[in-house]
């Protein structure tokens, strides 16, 4: 061995020293000047402030297998300028009738926001419209309940936890899923998702959730256009290959009870962006190649579909004139997804509940 080939090594070594001391010490420097002046919001752990109204009040964790949260049962409460209130079963709605009768025909609603009702009261829900419309023929063979399980945030696969674990032990005659544009998305990030989501130990760090960000806005460039619905809906995605497994383990499910399913798809009422730019004719909505993908999927499992953007189109009615806000229906758009389904369950109603009316 030559006898300067000792010195050389540890200069080398010295020199790979000072280079991973430089490289920590600018990837630390990077750390704090993000945590201090530029925190990076996407996939922020969250910190539930115990009494808060919507994280601790209205909903808890859950012990539910696939699920994260769930409406904490017997829960009150204002959130969002409307009035919240759960029944000892966890759904927003009256008690059950308990036991069920012989008469009793239960409709089973799983959903997200949308069929929750975020920002209408409770009497303004499609599911306590719904309720209202089927029970009002005179003459009726049938008293009928409407079991809201839908909860804010819960995507397509949640949904088909929440049939196997809650609906289904209440005996449901009929499953209607309540569709919405982003339901694909199972990922921890909306707002209640994440306060209820246990972090993992990378999202403590900014510059890696940074990263994170970063390589999600490229797929959604890639896969979408940069459009949030169009990248949720894009083929090759997790996300939407989570919906169709989801739609099979639902038929699987209800078929194991000789049930049918019916899936509502609701429309949005602006276009993904920055701004969230509203509809101001329904001519101008950019999303119905979706609604024709997922009703493809639902019928490929026997679902029966209604679109209410074809409901809401032949209202009359501009997308401003049933919006909530940019994702959520006002009063009218919910009684308008009421009569459309109450129509469609009255005329078929020997096929899709097995007894005639």
């Amino acid at each position: 061995m030559n006898d300067d080939d000792g010195p050389k090594r540890r200069g080398a070594g010295r020199k790979l020293l000072l280079v991973l001391c430089s490289l920590g010490l600018a990837l630390g420097a990077a750390e704090v000047v993000l945590r201090v002046w530029f925190p990076v919001k996407y996939l922020q752990p969250v910190v539930r402030p115990p009494g808060h109204g919507w994280t601790d009040v209205i909903h808890q964790p859950s012990s539910v297998p696939g699920l994260t949260y769930e409406l904490r049962p017997g829960a009150s409460g204002r959130e969002k300028d409307c009035t919240i209130a759960v029944n000892s079963l966890g759904m927003r709605g009256p008690e059950l009738v308990q036991p069920k009768s012989n008469q009793m025909l239960r409709v089973a609603v799983l959903g997200d926001s949308v069929a929750f009702g975020f920002r209408v009261e409770a009497p303004e829900m499609f599911t306590a419209r719904l309720a209202e419309l089927l029970n009002g023929p005179p003459g009726r063979a049938h008293d009928y309940e409407v079991m809201n399980f839908a909860v804010t945030g819960y995507s397509a696969r949640e949904e088909a936890s929440v049939l196997e674990h809650k609906a289904l032990p209440l005996d449901p005659d009929l499953v209607v899923v309540a569709y919405y544009l982003n339901d694909p998305d199972f990922g921890p990030v909306n707002a209640l998702r994440m306060a209820f989501h246990r972090a993992e130990w990378w999202e403590h760090s900014e510059l890696l959730r940074l990263c994170a960000q970063k390589a999600h806005q490229m797929e959604l460039a890639r896969s979408g256009g940069g459009d949030y619905f169009r990248w949720l809906h894009a083929q090759e995605t997790d996300e939407w290959k989570s919906v169709p497994a989801a739609f099979a383990r639902m038929h699987a499910l209800a078929d194991s009870r000789a049930l049918r399913v019916v899936l509502a798809i609701f429309p949005v009422f602006a276009l993904d962006g920055k701004e969230r730019k509203p509809f101001v004719t329904w001519d101008e909505y950019a999303y119905a190649p979706i609604h024709a993908q997922v009703r493809a999927a639902a019928e490929k499992e026997a679902f029966s579909v209604v679109d209410l953007l074809e409901v809401y189109r032949a209202s009359g009615k501009a997308p401003q004139e049933l919006a909530r806000d940019a994702d959520h229906p006002n009063a009218l758009g919910h009684a308008l997804a009421a009569e459309a389904l109450a129509k469609l369950l009255l005329e078929r109603h020997a096929e899709l509940f097995g007894t005639p009316r």
